[in-house]
């Protein structure tokens, strides 16, 4: 089964204000057994923490924390495995209270469930119409590429992505945008966010394996058994 963006099931918000957390939820249920990517933005004078949900998953850093430019915002990327089936509302959490919080959620199904996080990273690129995370290659073919920014160029950012990637969401009131692609041939990689007019960016980039790890599952599945056994 190919790793999938489950229809619908992304969200995001933002609040300009003084507040530590901030949260959203999903549009419908989750499915037991699926992926939640989860991106925190604030003021770089602070800093993201854990995220939480309110059915007790866990969340595990995706994408190190990465600034903006200095005083102004930073994000960091987070992963929940092999998440309950329920209505879930996800609350980003920072370090102190915060000028200015976003947050922005997505479900994936097809994705391992025991040791999904492959690759991770990120940078800052200054003044640029088209910013890119660092260069990664996943070790297996059919990974998740998943990657998010910050742009300080207002309602205008994140208005393209790269080459083969799909916007999952673009906040034009907070900079924040994520986006992905399901790599068929593990190959170098790097995530891509256009803009009009330049802006300041924080770029991230995290690849998840596959439900089915070739070559390491391949021979214990119950379907490879079946066909070997005949």
């Amino acid at each position: 089964m190919p790793i999938v963006l489950v229809t619908g099931q992304h969200a995001d918000a933002n609040f300009s204000g003084s507040a530590n957390s901030i949260a959203v939820s999903f549009p419908a249920s989750t499915a037991g057994g699926h992926l939640i990517t989860e991106v925190s933005l604030c003021n770089s004078a602070q800093t993201p923490t854990t995220p939480t949900d309110d059915k007790s998953n866990t969340y595990a850093v995706s994408a190190p924390q990465t600034i903006e430019t200095p005083g102004t915002q930073v994000i960091t990327g987070y992963y929940a495995k092999n998440c309950v089936a329920a209505t879930l509302t996800v609350t980003a959490h920072f370090s102190a209270n915060t000028g200015f919080q976003g947050i922005q959620i997505a479900e994936w199904s097809g994705v391992d469930t025991v040791a999904p996080l492959d690759q991770v990273g990120g940078q800052f690129t200054a003044t640029t119409a088209d910013a890119l995370s660092p260069s990664k290659t996943p070790t297996q073919d059919n990974e998740l590429i998943w990657g998010a920014c910050i742009a300080d160029a207002g309602a205008s950012s994140r208005n393209s992505t790269g080459t083969s990637f799909t916007m999952i969401d673009a906040n034009t009131a907070s900079g924040l945008g994520s986006e992905y692609f399901v790599q068929g041939t593990a190959a170098a990689i790097q995530t891509e966010f256009k803009s009009t007019p330049t802006a300041n960016y924080a770029v991230l980039i995290a690849t998840f394996f596959p439900a089915l790890r070739v070559p390491y599952d391949l021979p214990h599945s119950p379907a490879y058994q079946s066909l070997v056994a005949t």
